[in-house]
């Protein structure tokens, strides 16, 4: 049965109330606290709980030379404080499929390799799929894709995002069918969302795998990238019609909750955690 870690790339409150709810959170890797910081967190969630790191922008755009060095040193030994699972790179545009950036790619791949993390490489621009599955092949990467909209790349392990644009922002039965269905054989899989989603992918994602998986391949439907919820009928979901919106219309007040929830008391936020160095010196004592 495939292991699915649904978290967000931000998070408002205490750090613990989020890990009650999510298994995983992506941080900015321009935006990483002190090491003291790091080790806090690290604490304040269980051993179970996954950090990915987003590698900073110096990093993402294949620059050359010190300032890029030291902010990946730093990357590096931020995922070790906090025992992140994945790195993730996320290649700008002006990243485009030339011979030198593939080969500072290959580069980049044998120095994170030494780490033994999984890494997520999310391209944007003209990449084709074939260019990718190229890149993806020789550096060992998890290529990044919205699940919901497009088809993910083989393998046991995925990594993917579901942005909220356009209708996806109702996350619809259709595409949520979608979704479920490409990681149904997955061995583990990693699904960051915008915010609205996340609740929804809490209470539906895991049983509707468990519901594709028990079925025969020839029953599962598709949604074919770029068609509509409107544009498939029957399915898994049949019966959810109804439902979805006011599951979609409680989404709003979940996700405030979460972000609103002991904010005014919270200890733990990033402007907050310089008041514990002198706790978390002695702890690293």
């Amino acid at each position: 049965m495939t292991r699915v870690h649904i978290g967000l790339n931000r998070w408002n409150g205490k750090l613990a109330n989020y890990a009650k709810r999510y298994g995983l959170l992506e941080l900015d890797g321009d935006e990483l606290p002190p090491s003291n910081a790091l080790r806090k967190w690290r604490r304040q969630v269980s051993k179970d709980f996954v950090f990915a790191i987003l590698l900073p922008s110096a990093v993402a755009t294949l620059a050359k030379g010190g300032a890029r060095d030291d902010v990946l040193r730093r990357a590096r030994a931020a995922a070790f404080t906090l025992d992140a699972k994945v790195l993730v790179l996320a290649t700008p545009p002006s990243v485009r499929p030339t011979r030198e950036n593939i080969e500072r790619l290959v580069d980049l791949a044998a120095v994170l390799r030494e780490d033994g993390r999984a890494v997520a490489w999310e391209p944007s621009g003209i990449w084709s799929p074939e260019e990718v599955r190229r890149v993806v092949a020789t550096t060992g990467w998890l290529p990044v894709v919205d699940g919901a909209e497009h088809e993910i790349p083989e393998g046991e392990r995925v990594y993917t995002r579901l942005r909220a644009i356009g209708k996806a922002t109702r996350l619809g039965p259709q595409r949520l069918q979608r979704l479920a269905a490409q990681l149904a054989e997955r061995e583990e899989a990693y699904v960051i969302a915008d915010a609205s989603l996340g609740p929804k992918l809490l209470a539906t994602l895991q049983a509707a795998i468990e519901h594709v998986a028990a079925e025969p391949l020839a029953a599962r439907v598709f949604l074919p990238a770029g068609a509509e919820d409107e544009d498939l009928e029957g399915g898994l979901f049949d019966d959810e019609g109804e439902d979805e919106g006011s599951l979609d219309d409680d989404e709003g007040e979940d996700a405030g909750s979460l972000d609103d929830e002991d904010e005014d008391e919270d200890e733990d936020s990033l402007d907050d955690d310089d008041d514990d160095d002198d706790d978390d010196e002695d702890d690293a004592s």
